[in-house]
């Protein structure tokens, strides 16, 4: 992965993440394909695909209908959120969700999002971000340019040949004081082939 970052006043965050968009589903009983494959998913039954963090999309106009799948995989013990999208169609229909009943009731978080404005995307993220903490963490080395990376609450300076490292939970901000290029990888693999990866999950 490489990473160009030019000369701009605002600063970019950047977070690992592999999102795998798993097709939807309505019930626990798979009747199809694309229900076994989700199911296994959510279950831990898949050969390849182990997900840190489930996140299921209920749709608020039409929770009935959706809450027993969203209990089901609340009860997988994996860190779970609830993403309540079609919000502003409630609003519409003069209906309301009392969200902070909701998640006492399933025992995970629910945020409110928009998928078209990105209205409760940020809320998502900072309540992802410390579902769990990892061993595994990407390293930067830095081709050309100069600049400054925050890491976390921690902020440095960089030029050629420079190589930094931060851990996958700490938040990573780029600054470029010329234009400037970065490679980047993840040594998530390497640690988990040695039997050296650690996770502790909230």
């Amino acid at each position: 992965m490489s990473i160009v970052v030019t000369r701009r006043p605002p600063t970019r965050t950047l977070r690992r993440v592999l999102l795998v968009d798993l097709p939807g589903v309505h019930s626990t009983s798979a009747t199809s394909p694309e229900e076994e494959l989700s199911c296994g998913v959510i279950e831990g039954r898949h050969h390849s695909v182990t997900p840190e963090l489930l996140v299921v999309a209920v749709d608020a106009t039409q929770l009935e209908r959706h809450l027993k799948l969203a209990s089901f995989v609340a009860r997988q013990d994996k860190p779970t959120i609830i993403a309540l999208t079609m919000m502003d169609l409630l609003a519409r229909s003069r209906q309301t969700v009392n969200v902070r009943k909701l998640e006492a009731a399933l025992g995970v978080p629910v945020i409110p999002v928009d998928g078209r404005t990105g209205w409760g995307a940020d809320s998502s993220t900072k309540v992802a971000s410390v579902c769990s903490i990892a061993t595994d963490a990407t390293v930067y080395c830095v081709v050309e340019g100069k600049g400054a990376v925050r890491i976390g609450d921690n902020e440095f300076l960089f030029e050629p040949h420079d190589v930094f490292v931060a851990p996958s939970w700490a938040p990573v901000q780029l600054s470029a004081v010329t234009e400037s290029v970065l490679f980047s990888y993840f040594d998530r693999p390497v640690l988990a082939a040695l039997n050296l990866l650690r996770e502790e999950r909230a």
